[in-house]
């Protein structure tokens, strides 16, 4: 083949290399192989030729893109953290915040003892019902619990004793139960996508939310085995694990996610 009719059938095809970033492993070796073949011909019938230049500088280019990649992917467990979940958390707010308005709803179904009432209500909802259920439960739960202490007069201490670990188990339960909307909303709302493709996009993104709650899952545990048992502690230093650990949810999960939304608009603006 002649080299201006080769360059002519592939040189739509190198631009949209060039011009078309991606940092998906799969389409960049796809890319690499797909260059290489191409420089492989060009240094067999046009060796010296500018094409064959092009096409090796074009291969250099893939190949430090790959790597990167796989370099980034070293990195991949602090960037979940760091960005990925804040940034998932700051998308489903909505969800988060049903989710809160449930468990507090339901809570209080526990301390006012009207569970019959609402089991018919619950029934009734077909929006993401096993996680609103969810949210149900250990509401009740949690409610009929708190009421006890208190009736008992020991509310206050009931509360510095039990949410030293209870803080964090019952936040990671509200975002557990938002992460189970975001998958029910993703079947039934799925907006401009199919209906498959719009569910495994909800069913990624819970289940990110979900693992992300491993860690603090882990230290409430700790908490609860180690700590809350000590009932003799002092008042301040049992509301200052109780009051850290709220506040860090409040941030990592509402604040630090809408920083950082802003932070990268502005980014993206500015570039």
């Amino acid at each position: 083949m002649r080299e201006p009719l080769f360059v002519k059938q592939n040189s739509k095809k190198w631009n949209r290399f060039e011009s078309v970033l991606t940092s998906d492993p799969d389409e960049l070796a796809e890319r690499f192989i797909v260059i290489t073949d191409d420089l492989a011909y060009a240094k067999t019938f046009y060796p010296k030729s500018n094409t064959t230049a092009y096409l090796n500088g074009l291969a250099a280019r893939l190949h430090q893109s790959i790597y990167k990649n796989k370099t980034e992917k070293s990195n991949r467990f602090i960037t979940f953290w760091k960005y990925e979940l804040p940034l998932l958390f700051k998308t489903y707010q909505k969800q988060l915040l049903y989710s809160l308005i449930f468990f507090i709803i339901f809570s209080s179904i526990g301390a006012h003892n009207i569970f019959v009432a609402f089991v018919s209500f619950v029934s009734g909802i077909i929006f993401s019902v096993g996680s609103v259920y969810f949210l149900f439960q250990n509401g009740l739960m949690l409610g009929s619990f708190q009421y006890y202490f208190f009736s008992k007069g020991l509310g206050m201490a009931s509360v510095l004793v039990i949410w030293i670990h209870g803080t964090l188990e019952m936040s990671s339960f509200i975002i557990s139960g938002a992460a189970g909307l975001v998958l029910g909303n993703s079947l039934l709302f799925p907006k401009t996508y199919t209906r498959m493709v719009s569910l495994k996009r909800g069913a990624k993104d819970g289940m990110k939310i979900t693992i992300g709650l491993v860690p603090i899952f882990i230290t409430a545990a700790f908490f609860e085995s180690f700590v809350t048992r000590h009932t003799e502690m002092p008042v301040w230093l049992s509301a200052g694990i109780l009051i850290s650990s709220l506040l860090f949810i409040v941030w990592y999960v509402i604040i630090y996610p809408n920083l950082l939304s802003k932070n990268l608009k502005r980014y993206g603006t500015k570039n």
